[in-house]
């Protein structure tokens, strides 16, 4: 794809500290929460997932306080999905169990704990706030073949503490990669990459009424996780595009520990940007300026109207990128 004139980032920033996942992130009071997995990887070449949760915070979106413990105790290897409702933030992470759990805090530094949300899956979440609700996105797993069952859920709360269970969304699709959702114009869209590499929007007005997938014009195919974010009223559309499109896995990545999902497929990716003011007609992909390669799908979210967008760079550090007002 062209380089980016509309969505001209900045040059890449690095905020210190080691990962072999994805990152995560949210603006909550005034603050940006950038979230990782630990792992004890030194320029030595040395790898390992400790399973622990990390945060970063910063109050400009330049310069950051340093990674530090975060909510709670528990484990997991894979990324989690923050969100703000409430004017709380929740954490939710999939256990070493599968289980998908949620936590919360409101002042960033003292956490609920974390509890159940039911579901079992192999992969990360995607969360959103529509009309008042949490709602949780995952692919669902089939515990009787020990396999994903390619099918998207959902999981609905209006206070954080109390849940639906989850259920089918319409419109049916399979996806075997975790999907993104947001939020536009009253319309809860998700965002879900097909067994064809393509990417597809479903949207709803009411949460449990669905279009129906169709196809994001101007997306190149992909094989990694998309991130989704609103800001200003245009949704930015962030994809890992592989610098060798005929590379495109066979299958799709497997999650840990039945395969290499969290770590990536080995092979290099660029960073696109798509962008809608409708979720209808869109910019078409185009590459962000500034942004090196990674191995590992990409992060984004709204800060201060501004979108940020975040990856872990070849040498397995954190970094970010954002569009200068």
């Amino acid at each position: 794809p062209p380089r980016s004139t509309l969505f001209p980032y900045t040059t890449l920033f690095r905020s210190e500290g080691y990962t072999n996942l994805s990152m995560t992130a949210a603006s909550f009071g005034n603050r940006l929460f950038a979230f990782a997995i630990g792992t004890d990887q030194t320029p030595s070449g040395h790898v390992g997932v400790d399973e622990k949760i990390y945060l970063n915070t910063s109050s400009n979106g330049q310069n950051w306080d340093g990674w530090r413990d975060g909510p709670g105790d528990g484990r997991t290897d894979l990324p989690v999905a923050p969100v703000v409702f409430n004017n709380r933030l929740f954490v939710f992470e999939i256990g070493t169990d599968w289980i998908v759990y949620v936590n919360s805090t409101e002042d960033g530094q003292q956490w609920s704990g974390r509890s159940q949300i039911g579901g079992l899956t192999h992969l990360p979440v995607a969360v959103t706030v529509f009309q008042n609700r949490l709602y949780v996105f995952d692919i669902g797993y089939d515990s009787n073949h020990f396999e994903n069952d390619q099918k998207i859920y959902a999981n609905t709360s209006t206070d954080g503490q109390h849940w639906s269970g989850f259920f089918e969304i319409g419109g049916g699709g399979l996806t075997n990669l975790p999907v993104a959702a947001t939020v536009l114009n009253e319309q809860l869209l998700v965002f879900a990459v097909g067994e064809d590499y393509r990417t597809y929007v479903n949207r709803s007005g009411d949460g449990g009424h669905w279009s129906g997938w169709s196809e994001v014009p101007g997306q190149p195919q992909t094989d990694l996780p998309l991130a989704v974010t609103t800001v200003a009223g245009r949704i930015c559309l962030g994809t890992a595009w592989p610098t060798n499109p005929n590379s495109l896995q066979p299958f799709f990545p497997q999650p840990a520990p039945i395969g290499p999902y969290p770590f990536g497929n080995n092979r290099k990716y660029r960073m696109v940007v798509n962008q809608s003011a409708d979720a209808q007609n869109w910019t078409g992909a185009k590459e962000v300026w500034g942004v090196g390669q990674t191995l590992l799908g990409v992060a984004a979210t709204n800060f201060e109207d501004q979108p940020y967008l975040f990856a872990v760079g070849m040498d397995g550090r954190t970094y970010f990128n954002f569009r200068r007002a």
